[in-house]
């Protein structure tokens, strides 16, 4: 039975507490700050685990085909396990049989899980049917023990029942599988940099001529477009694979986003636009590896200075995020814009809609294109690309800057 413990080792759930947001206003930049008062819960929910860490039963799935290939295809049984001394960090394990013992052996991979990364959607849907903003509200995760529960020996955080006893219900991960390909030598390459996510994720390959075109064609568009400018975005094409014992991404076509609706601060997917690049791609034996869009730092800061003119506008502007881990945000968005050096920065908006849209899990991409420096860029000639687009990919359910190898040549 995959649960959590409680500091008695005892089975437990989780519990989410909803707090009425309230908002303390100090002078300075971060005025305006959400706190709430934690002594007035308005709900609480007691939610399986299963349920708010689907995410990241994502995250553990690609671990183990990391980790051991062998596994690909299979579906592992998963036991989450508490730690006593890090409450807000729980660990999913995959096993390789359902044994009722635990051991190293028997671990096929693990994924830490941070409570705030948890998927919220169903705490949002919870709370609209009980009449209550999910906006409005502030929560918390804590660990609950679960009533007529059998007390479980102890056993490294985990349940261990007896040979005798009914096995219970496992939570399970379906590994997936990736193409086998053949071990080559390397094209010529450079390496898009920085990185944050490390070795999680899979090595990314993209052709620099592609980015290059990419650039000198959002460089025209905002010529020809003026005032009228407003964001883009694109899809990421190719197929992912095994090569040399590691995942691999190829890029191997960045394809235009149809029936958009876009502003200075947005852009909006249209029903044929996901028809429109399932049939590009299917027609091209390619993948859907991610999705591009375009800031201008300039234009958003513009924006930023005339909040009061237009309130909508104001609402479409996501507070950036540079880490793509920080959520809160100052009210007052000059000031949000005010220290950032460029537009490769993700905002709250950008981080969700990788979440909603499908790009969630740990092999799919989220870019940006800096429109200002494409302008630059396509006056002075394309030499540093690290200044001009950021890649980003999940890692244990944060979006992190990821470096890909830039190749060159056939």
């Amino acid at each position: 039975m995959a649960q959590l413990r409680d500091l008695d080792g005892k089975p437990c759930a989780l519990e989410v507490i909803f707090y009425e947001r309230t908002v303390s206003g100090q002078a300075g930049r971060d005025a305006e700050r959400a706190t709430a008062d934690l002594s007035r819960p308005v709900a609480r929910i007691v939610v399986k685990p299963e349920v708010l860490c689907r995410d990241h039963l994502l995250d553990l799935g690609y671990a183990v085909a990391r980790d051991g290939p062998a596994l690909e295809g299979a579906e592992l049984p998963v036991g989450v396990e508490y730690f006593d001394d890090h409450p807000l960090v729980l660990m999913l394990l995959a096993k390789k049989s359902c044994a009722p013992t635990w051991d190293k052996a028997d671990v096929a991979a693990g994924a830490p899980m941070h409570i705030e990364t948890l998927d919220r959607g169903p705490l949002a849907k919870f709370m609209r049917r009980k009449g209550l903003d999910p906006k409005s509200l502030v929560f918390r995760v804590q660990p609950v023990a679960v009533p007529g529960a059998l007390a479980p020996r102890r056993g490294d955080g985990f349940e261990i029942r007896g040979a005798n006893e009914e096995p219970g219900e496992w939570v399970t991960v379906r590994v997936p599988s990736y193409a086998s390909w053949a071990d080559v030598a390397d094209r010529p390459h450079g390496e898009l940099l920085p990185s944050e996510a490390g070795e999680h994720g899979p090595r990314v390959c993209v052709p620099r001529e592609l980015l290059e075109k990419l650039v000198r064609d959002e460089a025209a568009y905002a010529d020809r477009a003026g005032d009228a400018w407003a964001e883009r975005a694109w899809f990421l094409a190719g197929n992912l694979g095994r090569q040399g014992g590691r995942i691999s991404a190829r890029v191997c076509a960045i394809c235009p986003a149809v029936d958009v609706h876009a502003t200075v601060a947005e852009v909006v997917f249209g029903p044929q636009t996901w028809v429109r690049a399932r049939q590009e791609m299917d027609a091209r034996s390619l993948d859907l590896l991610g999705w591009v869009h375009t800031h201008s730092l300039a234009r958003l800061r513009k924006l930023a200075r005339h909040q009061t003119a237009a309130a909508a506008a104001t609402a479409a502007i996501a507070t950036p995020a540079a880490a793509a881990s920080d959520g809160t945000a100052p009210s007052d968005l000059h000031a949000a814009f005010a220290d950032l050096d460029s537009g490769l920065f993700l905002s709250q908006t950008d981080i969700d809609s990788a979440r909603r849209l499908g790009f969630r899990s740990p092999t799919s991409l989220t870019a940006v294109l800096d429109a200002d420096a494409c302008a630059t860029a396509a006056e002075s000639g394309v030499d540093d690309l690290g200044g001009i687009v950021g890649f980003w990919g999940w890692a244990y359910g944060f979006l992190a800057r990821r470096s890909v190898r830039l190749t060159t040549g056939a």
